[in-house]
């Protein structure tokens, strides 16, 4: 079997490594032979969050496939499920708590802490917050523009 991805041979070591990564990653995927070797390279390149025709998110892509070679690709045992009940335990153990399934239309909705965890974009904490914030922070949040979405 052949390699997956045709690199064009440099002068340089380093720059046979560095030139690639300023290249929008939907131009270093036309260089992966396989259909499973671009859709891998998609999926890491997209841990950029911006779209893949923009300059340096090859950059993010190989990064992360350089990552996942020199310590492993780590999934957790059970999923994310289990991540987040992990979390949940550690939480309490320390006397936090947590609320799910309420929907929270006001920050005076919330009950008093020393710290409130939101999952939240800055346009939904600006509503949230409303006058609460600087009028600077608040324009900002609300100018915010949504990103590729997690799973």
């Amino acid at each position: 079997m052949g390699p997956l991805l045709r690199v064009p041979q440099h002068p340089l070591p380093l720059a046979r490594f560095g030139l690639p990564t300023a290249l929008p990653a939907a131009v270093l995927a036309r260089l992966f032979r396989t259909p499973r070797a671009r859709a891998l390279w998609a999926g890491v390149a997209a841990h950029a969050f911006r779209p893949l025709t923009r300059t340096f998110t090859s950059a993010v892509g190989l990064g992360v496939l350089v990552a996942g070679h020199a310590t492993g690709w780590p999934v957790a045992e059970g999923g994310s499920r289990a991540v987040t009940r992990a979390m949940e335990r550690v939480l309490r153990a320390h006397g936090g708590t947590v609320h799910t399934g309420v929907r929270v239309t006001d920050h005076r909705h919330l009950p008093p802490a020393d710290v409130t965890l939101l999952d939240l974009d800055p346009g939904q904490v600006a509503a949230l917050y409303r006058d609460r914030l600087p009028a600077r922070a608040r324009a900002a949040y609300h100018r915010y523009r949504r990103g590729p979405e997690a799973f």
